[in-house]
């Protein structure tokens, strides 16, 4: 375990409810110094501050009210945590990506401006201050408070992408823009060639259906050529399964393929930016009211079918649908400075317990701070009344 008295102070800054702070490395050399560089305490603080507000607001009694309502409820909470942290803090933060735009969810919201009176330093956000908010308001294992601040984040708009991580010596010779049944192959043969292996071999993580049955197809034809599929059963969650490649979870997925929201991707790309800078998201922007148009369609082509306000939205951030991009066009080489993600509930495959909240306000939330060189430590913060 790490002495950690200064980045106590530091974080206690700016959130004076904060009693100890403790550090144990878990992967590379994290000296504290690296952590008390500017703005990694003001990260910890806020992202730590949203999965404690989360938690609280996910275990209060059951009113009745819809679940809907519950999930408003936990994201507000989350967010008016995070966002007091910011806003005391010397930071002046735009967020580049966000999901509190869309269905009127509280959230971030690209474009945003956080800051407070004495804001000073300028940075860029990424944050998604509750991924898996169906997972919090039924209490059940898995949601994550995510976060990262960097400079030079280019905002996406609150739609999806289809994505597929690669190595970025295949990366170039690529293309996924026809639609995912018939490139698959090919593409997992790449997969594998780089790696040394057969396809047989080969870890694949993709999306839910629990939603939607549009990866139906994709997940039949994966299942008869790889030799795992991993399909979340609720909802998809998914820094878990691309820290497996550093060994922070697992079991190990060799490559994530489907659907994922644009302030995922953008969250995933600061990863990638951090601990695995040979890694490479190739995207192509895609829609979300395709898809819940027609929620029964075992294919991907609805996520290709944009609503006129989904095009006007990418047209507005310099996006387009015809376009097939990679995630160092959201987060460029070297410009993440640390991300942090915390557990809301218990987390299994990151080895996360759930926050532990007293009835005074005494709490305990755990979680991991990343850093450039594929530095990860693992953080408890202590809350007391």
């Amino acid at each position: 375990m790490l002495k950690t008295d200064f980045l106590t102070e530091a974080i206690r800054s700016v959130d004076s409810r904060v009693s100890h702070v403790d550090v144990v490395e878990r992967v590379g050399a994290v000296p504290e110094s690296a952590l008390l560089e500017s703005p990694v305490p003001v990260l910890i603080a806020a992202i730590a501050a949203a999965a404690r507000g989360a938690a609280v607001e996910s275990m209060a009694p059951d009113d009745g009210h819809a679940e809907d309502e519950r999930k408003r409820r936990i994201d507000g909470a989350a967010t008016e945590a995070a966002e007091r942290v910011f806003v005391g803090s010397r930071l002046k933060v735009e967020v580049a990506a966000g999901e509190g735009l869309r269905d009127q969810s509280p959230g971030a919201r690209a474009g945003q401006l956080i800051q407070g009176a004495h804001a000073s330093e300028k940075w860029a956000g990424v944050f998604d201050y509750v991924d898996g908010t169906t997972l919090a308001a039924r209490r059940l294992p898995g949601a994550l408070s995510l976060g990262s601040l960097g400079r030079g984040y280019r905002s996406v708009p609150d739609l999806q992408a289809y994505s597929v991580q690669v190595d970025a010596a295949v990366a170039s010779g690529l293309n996924v823009m026809s639609p995912p049944e018939e490139h698959i192959i090919p593409l997992l043969e790449a997969l594998a060639g780089q790696r040394g292996i057969s396809v047989g071999d080969l870890t694949i993580f993709t999306h839910s259906v629990s939603s939607n049955q549009s990866h139906a197809t994709l997940i039949d034809i994966l299942r008869q050529n790889v030799a795992q599929v991993v399909v979340p059963e609720l909802v998809t969650v998914e820094p878990p399964a691309l820290l497996s490649q550093i060994g922070l979870s697992g079991p190990r997925v060799d490559s994530m393929i489907g659907a994922m929201g644009l302030s995922e991707l953008a969250f995933a790309a600061t990863l990638l930016d951090l601990a695995l800078p040979d890694s490479r998201f190739l995207f192509r922007v895609a829609s979300i009211d395709g898809p819940r148009a027609a929620p029964e369609t075992p294919t991907l082509e609805p996520m290709f079918s944009f609503s006129e306000h989904e095009l006007e939205e990418l047209r507005n951030l310099g996006w387009q649908p015809d376009l097939q991009y990679t995630s160092r066009d959201i987060v460029p080489a070297g410009s993440a400075k640390a991300s942090a993600i915390f557990a809301v509930t218990c987390n299994k495959d990151f080895g996360l317990p759930a926050p532990v909240i007293e009835p005074m306000g005494d709490a305990v939330v755990h979680g991991y701070v990343l850093v450039s060189g594929c530095r990860v430590a693992r953080v408890t913060v202590t809350y007391s009344s």
